[in-house]
């Protein structure tokens, strides 16, 4: 894509990260050079004069912005990521010290603006969504071992009040802590309202018809555990395909489903505060209110559907991925699974062209995989990683753009500010909005931009909305 100096100053005016490294920002009347995300105050744009990089912005005499550091960024070396992927191991690890958002400030050694930009831009969730989550999960620890009673786990993990507490867990885990810590025969999580349960599990699962149940696997520390799932608007069930397992198992089981199901997704911020404020986006969601990003069965499952689905339409993608369900992947209690990353690696890609993928597309999958397996990719290790660097990684693999990247990290890492630029879906979506304007790239972008740090869920409803009008 050719760069206009009007596209470039649109960027810089939008803060905008995607384009850092594609272009650099000379500041004529302060002598320096920035990155297009550069949150200093905006310059005027006769004073603004643009370079390929850094080396030509300093051969004519310009300096590094000490703010946003394109020095560092060049040199592959970003201190503020560093900071803050420091920051979120410790409140993970000890979410206790960290009473409210100024302990954070305070620990990372800047200001409250700072610290929640850094969190929008590396983590997509503010400072207050990210230690809420951490409070819960090592609530959770804490009720596993059993040696804290439900009533105190709330405070000894840094809540205030036990209201605030209960809501929060409940909310999150869909059960109340007692109930958690004894889980026992039978799992049953309860749903917020409201949630749209019947399009979440639609998306769970898409190679299916959608009922009232399907089975599944989930993939544990422990092992595969094959269960039937039930749900109404107010819960789902879980119904265990072999022997009901035991506790420390049920609880593996339990944070696999309350991720598929996107409970820790912090929607009603998004609704309220940012889709209230579009009124396109307000229409949308009224539609649907409570609709999450669903997260793939396993995360590797989020690569082989946006390799599977580069450039074909939907029912295509199905009926390759049931291919390679059917052919390659494994059954447990009778329940069909996709293939994993290290069954995907042992195979050559040559084997897959009399299954109608193309020579491209079955390169790109079976180099993903060796890849995944090489790095051995979890959720568990990149859990504290920023999504700028995850992004750098990602785009790095051959067979994966800016489309597909975006997608893994929406779909598969739940990082709520990706979204898949260049989507058909998302296009056809923004075409409504804007007959006159939706094929403009810049429209398009700053239109998205609007619903940061959220712009996954936006995604997610203006899809919702092809489907209803369908």
């Amino acid at each position: 894509m050719n760069l206009t100096r009007a596209f470039m100053l649109e960027r810089i005016y939008a803060n905008d990260t995607q384009y850092d490294g594609r272009f650099i920002t000379g500041v004529l009347s302060t002598g320096i050079y920035c990155l297009p995300s550069c949150r200093a105050r905006p310059p005027k744009a006769q004073n603004v004069k643009f370079f390929p990089g850094p080396n030509e912005a300093e051969a004519e005499g310009l300096r590094p912005c000490l703010r946003c550091r394109p020095d560092d960024f060049y040199a592959g070396y970003d201190p503020d990521q560093a900071l803050i992927e420091t920051l979120v191991k410790e409140i993970d690890a000890n979410p206790e010290r960290f009473s409210d958002m100024e302990a954070m400030s305070r620990r990372a050694g800047f200001g409250a603006t700072k610290l929640h930009h850094l969190f929008q831009c590396h983590f997509h969730v503010t400072p207050a969504q990210y230690l809420a989550k951490a409070r819960i999960a090592s609530a959770c620890r804490l009720l596993q071992s059993g040696q804290v009673a439900a009533s105190e786990v709330g405070f000894q993990v840094g809540f205030q009040s036990l209201s605030a507490f209960y809501r929060q867990f409940g909310r999150i885990t869909g059960l109340s802590p007692a109930a958690y810590r004894d889980l026992n025969t039978e799992l049953v999580v309860k749903l917020p309202a409201p949630y749209p349960v019947k399009r979440v599990i639609g998306y769970l699962n898409r190679l299916e018809d959608s009922s009232v149940t399907f089975e599944t696997v989930a993939e544990t520390s422990f092992g595969h555990v094959p269960m039937r799932l039930n749900y109404s608007e107010q819960h789902v069930a879980v119904k265990f395909l072999h022997d009901v397992p035991e506790r420390k198992i049920m609880y593996a089981v339990h944070d696999e489903l309350i991720r598929w199901l996107g409970l820790r997704q912090t929607t009603e911020w998004f609704e309220k505060q940012v889709a209230s404020k579009v009124p396109v986006m307000e229409k949308q969601v009224k539609a649907a209110r409570g609709l999450v990003v669903p997260q793939t069965r396993t995360l590797f499952e989020a690569f082989l559907w946006v390799i599977v689905g580069q450039q074909i339409n939907l029912p295509f993608a199905f009926r390759l991925m049931r291919r390679l369900r059917d052919e390659l992947g494994s059954q447990v209690a009778g329940v069909k699974l996709l293939p994993s990353a290290q069954q995907m690696a042992e195979v050559e890609p040559g084997e897959l062209l009399g299954w109608q993928f193309s020579r491209r597309k079955a390169e790109y999958l079976v180099g993903v995989a060796r890849w995944f397996v090489a790095r051995d990719l979890s959720l568990n290790n990149i859990c504290h990683l920023s999504s700028l660097r995850l992004e750098q990684e990602l785009l790095a693999i051959r067979g994966l753009g800016p489309w597909s990247v975006n997608y893994v990290l929406m779909r598969g890492m739940e990082r709520l500010n990706a979204y898949p630029i260049g989507d058909s879906g998302l296009h056809a979506a923004l075409k409504r909005v804007s007959p006159e304007r939706w094929n403009d790239v810049g429209w398009r972008q700053s239109h998205m931009n609007q619903f940061a740090p959220y712009r996954a869920l936006a995604t997610m409803h203006y899809w919702n909305g092809l489907k209803e009008d369908a």
